[in-house]
């Protein structure tokens, strides 16, 4: 827990201080904020209370209606809630590059909308 106080802490004194730099600075804290938060995010491990789901999503990823139970009302939910998350973990199950980079992609969709 302490670690996201000293983030904090951190952040505050970036957004304090910011009011002396120049508009390049200030576009450069705000990027740097931008980018650390998206990493901070997505490359998290073990943290939060959907992280064992986020593990079973991605280790029965080979068929996305598997984890499902294929049935018209599991495609009708892969459809209306989530389909973009399950596509996602799906190509990247494909691949075998990580649950971490589901989170990471995932933490740019979620983030990139509170900066701009």
């Amino acid at each position: 827990m302490l670690i996201y106080y000293f983030f904090f802490i951190l952040l505050s004194f970036a957004c304090i201080f910011q009011t002396k730099l120049s508009i390049d600075g200030k576009q450069s804290i705000f990027y740097a904020i931008y980018i650390f938060i998206i990493f901070f995010v997505g490359f998290r491990h073990n943290v939060g209370a959907d992280w064992h789901t986020y593990n079973y999503y991605y280790d029965n990823c080979s068929n996305p209606f598997t984890v499902l139970n294929f049935s018209i009302n599991s495609i009708k939910s892969f459809i209306i809630s989530e389909p973009i998350y399950h596509s996602i973990n799906f190509l990247v199950c494909k691949f075998n590059l990580g649950v971490h980079l589901v989170n990471f992609i995932s933490a740019i969709f979620a983030i990139t909308p509170i900066f701009y």
